[in-house]
């Protein structure tokens, strides 16, 4: 038996909640989760969400590599930027996550929270996309194998 996320109050409604009723449901979602868990004897690490950026990186690949779309690009003032590195975007949404997952490491002590951003970004905020000329988004905000591998590297989880 899998319970929704939602209660059945609220499955199937179209209609947005307020951020924090949202941020109460993932909160009270999770912890449900991570009893399941911890109760069959799991030891439970959450990773935390990657930068998302507000392109899609695959599209800033191949415009990188096809003259004439760098062109346009560049006439669009849309940049022309080969380096791999660009802002993160929705901060709001981004700040909501760290503190429900903050909140849910607070509530459970023995979860371990593990931050990516740090492997994924520089100290003046840009964030790698693409790295060595290999692409580690798959869109905005979903990694790749090779982005996983990526931001990765160094951490080390418990049990491997």
């Amino acid at each position: 038996n899998v319970e929704p996320l939602l209660s059945g109050s609220l499955s199937g409604k179209n209609r947005r909640l307020p951020p924090s009723d949202e941020t109460d449901l993932f909160v009270d979602a999770m912890a449900k989760d991570i009893d399941a868990l911890e109760g069959a004897g799991k030891h439970v690490v959450v990773v935390k969400d990657v930068p998302n950026f507000d392109f899609d990186p695959l599209v800033s690949l191949r415009t990188m590599h096809i003259p004439a779309r760098r062109a346009i690009a560049s006439w669009m003032a849309q940049g022309n930027d080969t380096s791999g590195l660009a802002r993160a975007s929705f901060a709001g949404a981004a700040a909501r996550s760290d503190a429900a997952l903050e909140t849910i490491r607070r509530r459970f002590q023995n979860v371990e929270l593990i931050n990516l951003k740090p492997m994924l970004c520089d100290d003046g905020g840009l964030c790698a996309y693409m790295h060595g000329g290999r692409l580690l988004y798959s869109d905005g905000q979903h990694l790749t194998p090779d982005g996983a591998f990526y931001a990765l590297r160094g951490v080390s989880l418990p049990g491997l």
